[in-house]
């Protein structure tokens, strides 16, 4: 069975627009946090490498995506088909992306879990067992690419009832709450809460945009999620640092408030001192974590394997801190060359974001995990990372299968 793609009967959120969560969210919060750089420096002990320098080119960097997402929309405002979609095969995707997705899970749970003792001593904040569980989950990196097909799956999931106007099928939406549940067991047991942010948001963004009824209060969900994000943090630091600073401080909130503003604030720092110290790396170091994880490279010798940030944290700062940002991450690679791929950044996002509005098929399976790289891109560049990069090789196939119509899969 095959259904016509609809018209949308409502605007999209704005914020699930690129170009204004670039300019009316990331800008204000790296503006922010970079007013008080100093001061965070000098709490962390950190040298501050934040200037005014810094922060123009940084501001520069998030006009040249917006300014790339309002070209891509541009291109595609009027060029993008109604998309035919397969109803069995749709379906039958589902299926298949999400068994591999918790078939990875149950493999990377319970490989954390073999030493379970570990687990329930790093939620509980005991100091040191963190640390034994991060050694842990590297045995089984390769499994951890797998988990993100829920980034497929969840947002097709929620598009379901809205293009074949009836509810998704019982045993299918069994298989999508399972693989919910792992998302959120593995969020604490890997010690990874920000998988139920990646989740959360791949599925709602998807059912708020295509949904013909208003959500209230839609226009606020970005308060809303800063709140879930902080209280999440606020989780994730009383088991990772509280323990080793609960005497610093005179409460836990306070440290939280300090805490985060300190991650914020230091990976435009750490990028910063990167630029001062040794300039633009010339390659995809930052840009494209997936490039030189490659198995086809020998990573442990070689400017492959030489970390740039390790400069900052041998001289200046320490690893403890050790997100390099996602602002300046083109910088740091490519030097002036990085505004080519800033523009192309942007124009790549504005045209996802508008075969999303169409409701094109690429769009559809694409952009909801595109998306996610917007939230987090103060701390790091989430489309090179290589958990995401398994997304990007799977959503063109995903695409073609799902759309074409009276052919067999090969």
């Amino acid at each position: 069975m095959q259904n016509h793609n609809v018209s949308i009967q409502k605007a999209l959120p704005w914020w699930a627009n690129p170009a204004k969560f670039v300019m009316f969210i990331t800008l204000p919060v790296f503006i922010w946090s970079s007013l008080y750089a100093q001061e965070i420096a000098d709490s962390y002990n950190f040298y501050n490498f934040v200037s005014a320098e810094i922060i123009f080119l940084g501001m520069g960097c998030l006009l040249l995506i917006a300014f790339g997402v309002k070209l891509g929309e541009a291109i595609l405002a009027k060029k993008v088909p109604h998309t035919q979609f397969n109803e069995t095969r749709y379906i039958s995707t589902i299926h298949f992306l999400a068994s591999i997705s918790i078939i990875a899970h149950i493999i990377l749970i319970g490989k954390i879990l073999v030493n379970y003792h570990l687990v329930f001593a790093a939620l509980s904040g005991s100091i040191g067992a963190i640390y034994e569980v991060k050694r842990n989950m590297t045995k089984v990196e390769g499994v951890t690419t797998f988990t993100q097909m829920y980034l497929i799956v969840l947002p097709l999931c929620a598009a379901y009832s809205h293009l074949f106007a009836k509810a998704l099928p019982r045993y299918t939406k069994m298989i999508a709450v399972s693989l919910f549940v792992l998302v959120f067991i593995r969020a604490f047991v890997t010690l990874e809460r920000l998988a139920i942010v990646e989740a959360v948001v791949a599925y709602a963004i998807v059912f708020i945009s295509y949904r013909t009824k208003p959500v209230p209060f839609v226009n606020f969900f970005p308060i809303f999620g800063a709140v879930v994000i902080y209280l999440l943090f606020a989780a994730g630091e009383y088991t990772r640092s509280w323990p080793y600073y609960r005497d610093v401080y005179a409460s836990f909130w306070d440290f939280v408030n300090i805490r985060l503003l300190g991650y914020v604030g230091i990976a435009t720092n750490n990028g910063a001192g990167v630029l001062e110290l040794t300039g633009p790396v010339n390659y995809p170091y930052f840009t494209a974590g997936w490039f030189r994880k490659l198995p086809i490279w020998e990573t442990s010798h070689g400017p492959l394997g030489y970390n740039p940030l390790d400069v900052v944290f041998d001289r200046f700062g320490s690893a403890e801190f050790n997100n390099p940002g996602g602002i300046l991450g083109g910088v740091l690679d490519f030097g002036y060359l990085s505004i080519l791929y800033y523009l192309v950044l942007g124009l790549v996002s504005g045209l996802l974001f508008a075969l999303f509005k169409k409701r094109s098929v690429y769009g559809l399976v694409y952009f909801p995990g595109w998306f996610l790289g917007f939230p987090v891109l103060t701390q790091a560049l989430f489309w090179g990372d290589p958990r995401f990069f398994t997304v990007t090789v799977f959503a063109p196939f995903v695409a073609m299968f799902i759309a074409k119509k009276n052919k067999r899969i090969l």
